[in-house]
């Protein structure tokens, strides 16, 4: 399948100085033209509230508050602004107990560093075409942890099936706002229409 990568907004959060602009680069190069960056984990929800952005680039590295914690913020506050938004962490902590920590805060895809072209663009893909279910399953609010699927008749092991809650993909949010916009220019237009005649 072949995607149109410039149509994604990417917002890249990362107090690395280094792998901040690296980042973009790569995002810019296979083809993303719409990228914000910021250092800052409190910023990074400022610009989620004011912008659309379909995929979030988050170092676990950040200033004032850490990867971790804008995710779980992300997913569980209710004044979130995008509790569904697609994550990819960066990281150099590829540890078994950190790995497993950014699964449970709700991270979609996991990206050691450092960052390559190949394993960037091989994460996003993996977005586009393969986007995980999100649940909500006891006090965890994300994608399906569950990589691997398969029909399953017995009893659920956990005692409780998790919800599914719908999460519109990243081409549904863009249909979705391109109907509001031409519907909010429908509107201007029949205003100004109205206006001229009286």
């Amino acid at each position: 399948m072949v995607h149109d990568f410039s149509r994604l907004n990417v917002l890249v959060a990362s107090a690395d100085q280094q792998a901040r602009p690296l980042i973009a680069a790569l995002l810019r190069a296979g083809g993303i033209e719409k990228i914000d960056v910021c250092a800052d984990g409190k910023k990074a929800l400022d610009d989620l509230e004011r912008k659309s952005i379909d995929i979030l680039v988050v170092d676990w590295e950040l200033d004032s508050l850490s990867g971790l914690e804008l995710v779980r913020r992300l997913r569980n506050e209710a004044s979130s602004p995008n509790p569904t938004i697609q994550v990819i962490m960066v990281t150099a902590l590829t540890e078994r107990h950190n790995i497993e920590a950014a699964r449970d805060a709700g991270v979609s895809e996991l990206l050691a560093k450092p960052v390559s072209s190949d394993a960037l663009f091989k994460r996003i893909v993996n977005i586009l075409e393969n986007p995980r279910a999100f649940i909500r399953m006891g006090d965890y609010f994300g994608p399906d942890r569950r990589r691997h699927f398969s029909e399953f008749l017995g009893d659920e092991r956990r005692g409780t099936a998790p919800e599914i809650v719908d999460a519109p993909s990243i081409e549904e949010r863009k249909s979705a706002s391109r109907q509001v916009m031409e519907m909010i220019a429908h509107r201007q237009r029949l205003e100004r229409e109205s206006s001229q005649k009286s």
